[in-house]
């Protein structure tokens, strides 16, 4: 029997497709990154109303949210609940682990005048808007800020 060789090359116009579409992504990256042409940046607000937040992991899985400037509790997230605002808090601390920034932990939760809410590490520099997760994941965080009026 008699093999036949397969010529398994890729063709020439589709190596060079590729190229193109790959350098023309790094430039809009670079152009997009020096001057803003591109990309949807979310305007400044005012903040409305913020709060300071120290979350503090206790020996049996709960988290104790407690406001900063008060020392008030503000919630107790069960072991087993709140998966969101554990995310999160997940995502904040691992930048401060990369950073090596060591000291309590305070995330500044932030309701601005258009209506969005965020929570920042204000030792990073780093912010979630809340509002890109869903209502509920939303709802979740804004009870912290909403239990302001009951801790009076």
């Amino acid at each position: 029997m008699h093999e036949h060789a397969r010529d398994e090359t890729i063709p020439r116009f589709l190596l060079r497709s590729i190229l193109a579409v790959i350098v023309l992504s790094f430039a809009a990256v670079i152009i997009g990154q020096n001057t803003g042409l591109g990309l949807r940046m979310t305007p400044e607000s005012t903040a409305v109303e913020q709060r300071r937040l120290l979350f503090e992991n206790q020996p049996a899985g709960e988290t104790i949210v407690r406001d900063k400037d008060t020392g008030r509790i503000v919630a107790l997230l069960e072991p087993d609940g709140d998966g969101f605002i554990r995310g999160v808090l997940r995502g904040l601390t691992r930048s401060r682990a990369t950073m090596r920034i060591e000291g309590e932990e305070v995330f500044l939760l932030t309701l601005w005048e258009d209506g969005r809410l965020s929570i920042a590490d204000p030792a990073t520099g780093e912010r979630f808007e809340l509002n890109s997760f869903g209502r509920d994941n939303l709802n979740a965080f804004a009870r912290l800020l909403a239990s302001r009026e009951e801790s009076r």
